[in-house]
C-alpha cells in the first residue's frame, strides 16, 4: 500500500476548528433561549396589562348605566386632585364600590374592579374613576369617565 502525500502524523488542526465552531453554536443558543425568555415574559406582562384594561373598561361601561345619584353617595368631585395619577395610584381604594361577577364577566382577574363616583357640583355630571386588575396584583389600570344625564 502506497502512502501517498498524506502527512506521516496528524496535526489535530480538525479538532481545534470543531470545537471552536461548537463553543460559537453553544453561546448562540444560550443568547437565543434568554432572548426567547425574555420575549415569552414581555408577552405575558402585556396580557395581563390587557386583561385589567378590559375589567377596568367593563367596570366603566356597568357604571354608565346604573343610577348615579345612588352610586356616588353624594360625594363631589375633590378639585384639590387634580385628577393625576398620583392621587388616583394613592387613593384610599378600601372604600370603592367593589364589582362582582354578577355585574361584570371577565375572567381571570386576581380581583374584581373598584369604581369611584363623583359629583360635579349639583349637575347632572358624573365623573366615574375605575381601578382594575389584571392576573396579578401587581397589574393595575386606573380610567376615568365623566358622564351628563339629561
Amino acid at each position: 500500500m502506497r502512502r501517498g502525500n498524506l502527512p506521516s502524523r496528524q496535526l489535530g488542526a480538525t479538532l481545534i476548528v470543531a470545537l471552536i465552531f461548537l463553543s460559537i453554536l453553544a453561546l448562540l443558543g444560550v443568547t437565543v433561549a434568554q432572548t426567547t425568555q425574555l420575549e415569552e415574559r414581555m408577552a405575558g406582562n402585556t396580557r395581563d396589562r390587557d386583561l385589567a384594561f378590559q375589567a377596568t373598561e367593563a367596570a366603566l361601561k356597568w357604571a354608565s348605566t346604573q343610577n348615579m345619584t345612588a352610586l356616588s353617595g353624594g360625594a363631589t368631585i375633590n378639585t384639590a386632585a387634580n385628577d393625576d395619577a398620583v392621587f388616583w395610584n394613592a387613593f384610599a381604594w378600601g372604600g370603592a364600590t367593589q364589582l362582582t361577577s354578577a355585574q361584570i364577566t371577565v375572567n381571570g382577574l386576581a380581583a374584581y374592579p373598584q369604581i369611584v363616583v363623583e359629583r360635579r357640583g349639583t349637575t347632572n355630571q358624573y365623573r366615574v374613576t375605575s381601578r382594575g386588575v389584571g392576573a396579578t396584583s401587581n397589574t393595575v389600570v386606573i380610567l376615568q369617565a365623566e358622564y351628563t344625564y339629561p
